[in-house]
């Protein structure tokens, strides 16, 4: 398949059929562009989620219940004598 560059303001873009947007499920708000060799990857972004998300990420873990199996589990009520060396 061919499609041709567009201008987009100082940038260059192209415009991807609805076909291959759903076929790969690029229909989510961010995808990640990837320079290999021989070309560049197009894929959607699953990835770590942006920075500004990431205090209410750590706010919603700290308040659930830690899993049974879980290596951290009680670390958070270690007193501060436990925590020195």
């Amino acid at each position: 398949m061919q499609v041709k560059l567009i201008q987009i303001g100082n940038s260059m873009g192209l415009r991807l059929p609805k076909s291959l947007i759903k076929q790969f499920n690029l229909d989510k708000n961010m995808i990640e562009i990837i320079a290999e060799e021989d070309g560049i990857k197009i894929k959607p972004s699953i990835g770590i989620p942006p920075l500004e998300t990431w205090d209410s990420m750590f706010k919603t873990a700290i308040a659930e219940e830690p899993a049974e199996n879980d290596v951290f589990n009680g670390i958070n009520n270690m007193s501060d004598e436990e925590w020195a060396w």
